[in-house]
């Protein structure tokens, strides 16, 4: 059976890796970002996600506290993803290795 402290340490332990993994995914589209301007300083792009990442649970927080932090954590990754999957399709259409139709031959 499962102890309410073995989930906390578990959660931590999912809150911290995902923390990390926004970081990267931070990094990377802001990257991205700075490549699509340089190639297409006219480039529309939406605003960058300025919204602070969720806080981390605190160590004294329940078990739902902290599986609701690391829900918030997992969402905002995930936007974070979906914006570097388009930044690099529409870097790729800047570069001219694929037209709206598809790969250019």
């Amino acid at each position: 059976m499962r102890s309410p402290q073995s989930d906390q340490a578990r959660l931590a332990s999912l809150v911290e890796r995902e923390l990390a993994v926004i970081a990267d995914l931070q990094a990377q589209v802001a990257a991205l970002r700075r490549d699509l301007i340089a190639i297409r300083p006219d480039a529309d792009l939406p605003p960058a996600q300025t919204a602070p990442e969720p806080p981390g649970p605190a160590a004294g927080d329940s078990v739902d506290e902290m599986s609701a932090a690391f829900d918030r954590l997992q969402e905002h990754a995930d936007g974070l993803w979906f914006e570097r999957q388009w930044l690099t399709a529409e870097i790729s259409v800047a570069r001219g290795e694929f037209g709206r139709n598809g790969p250019t031959p």
